[in-house]
């Protein structure tokens, strides 16, 4: 296991050879990079084995070894250990956090059904979160307060007087669960650095070790006392079908939100159309051109776009002319969005039109130039949830020593 930097500085070079190192910790040969003007440094420190023991030693030597400016951490098994360690408690923590709210729904038979409720089961974990933790309502209702002139008093006047209500509150009460919903963003942030290769400190590590810990204990706990209380689900069928008019009506309001757009959602609408009859791709250019005053309107609205998109297709609330082109624009814009790039973007919303998606790359893609949108912003940000598709994981996370013998200390 080892920690591999790569050093602009012959200044910060002697400094992290000088640097004092912890038992166990072993330092290798400077190496050099000879990049054009002028020459950098390789440096590794290593440790025998894969042991949490030999991650902790290297933890606190990269703690010690930091230069935002001069250095740059090439290889860092450390994050690497810390993530093969809490990986297994992350899926098992939210194994049993859906358990639990798919439990809790269905206390009212009706749910089981329920589009909306089953689209929970759709979301990463931070979207979870934003259904069950946020009360749109009473966002609304802030939002159109803070249009308006007011004081600090007023303000802070206005909110305690409103009520909020949240999924959450209905499923599971104030009480109860504590630790996952204290914990619950915390934990995502840091799933976040687990599954994508974050640096992750060993203070970090001890302090998710802690948060599963008590969060899988408290879900165990609630999973046992609702499954041996067969008086459970009638007792709380009517918080059930509240939760479910609370996750309805979020999605409506994410839907009023996009209001006053519909010149927008047309010109998505006509420039798609125009891609599903394209023959000649010469006329890729005037596409680009009737698309370009899209980009802003998307760039505001990523996040209510990507929860549109997850629901789109299975919405049972009733839908006006307007808001039905809309959803069908979004289908024919992600229609013209792979016409030009080879990203996919599985069930965004009903096909508005039908088009031969690979004869139609094959002759496409090679003349155009760029993709329409570029990949840091705009529809080309923007993909469906289709459950744990960025929770795959290298043969080598599930094949490594797992060493959980710290977890339970």
């Amino acid at each position: 296991m080892q920690l591999t930097y790569l050093i602009k500085s012959a200044e910060v070079r002697d400094r992290f050879i000088s640097e004092k190192l912890p038992d166990g910790v072993k330092r290798g040969v400077v190496g050099t990079y000879e990049a054009d003007g002028g020459e950098l440094y390789i440096l590794s420190f290593s440790v025998n084995g894969s042991t949490l023991a030999g991650a902790r030693a290297l933890s606190k030597l990269r703690g010690s070894l930091r230069d935002a400016v001069n250095a740059r951490l090439l290889v860092d098994d450390v994050s690497l250990k810390f993530a093969n360690s809490l990986y297994s408690r992350f899926a098992e923590y939210e194994r049993k956090l859906r358990l639990a709210i798919t439990l809790a729904t269905c206390a009212e038979h009706d749910n089981f059904d329920d589009s909306l409720v089953k689209s929970l089961e759709q979301l990463t974990l931070e979207g979870l979160g934003r259904q069950l933790f946020f009360d749109t309502s009473f966002q609304g209702k802030v939002k159109s307060k803070i249009k308006d002139l007011f004081t600090k008093c007023e303000i802070v006047d206005f909110i305690t007087g409103l009520q909020e209500d949240t999924v959450w509150i209905q499923l599971f009460r104030e009480e109860t669960l504590p630790s996952v919903r204290k914990n619950y963003y915390a934990l995502c942030d840091m799933r976040n650095k687990v599954m994508h290769h974050k640096l992750i400190t060993e203070e970090a590590y001890d302090r998710a070790r802690r948060m599963l810990r008590a969060s899988i204990g408290e879900l165990d706990a609630y999973v046992e006392k609702i499954r041996s209380d067969v008086s459970y689900p009638k007792q709380h069928a009517a918080r059930a079908a509240s939760a479910a008019k609370l996750i309805r009506e979020n999605y409506e309001s994410m839907f009023q939100n996009l209001g006053g757009s519909s010149e927008q959602f047309a010109a998505v609408a006509i420039a798609a159309q125009k891609a599903a009859s394209l023959i000649d791709t010469s006329e890729l250019a005037s596409i680009v051109a009737q698309t370009a005053g899209i980009q802003e309107m998307i760039d505001k609205n990523r996040e209510t776009w990507a929860s549109v998109a997850r629901v789109a297709s299975s919405l049972g609330i009733a839908q006006t002319p307007g808001l039905t082109s809309a959803i069908d624009a979004i289908g024919q814009q992600t229609q013209l969005q792979k016409l030009i790039s080879d990203e996919a973007f599985a069930n965004l919303a009903r096909p508005a039109i039908s088009i031969d998606f690979p004869a139609l790359q094959a002759n496409a893609l090679p003349n155009a130039a760029m993709p329409i949108f570029p990949p840091s912003g705009g529809i080309s940000s923007i993909s469906a949830d289709t459950g744990y598709v960025d929770e795959e994981v290298p043969d080598e996370r599930l094949s490594d020593e797992e060493d959980t013998s710290e977890f339970d200390e």
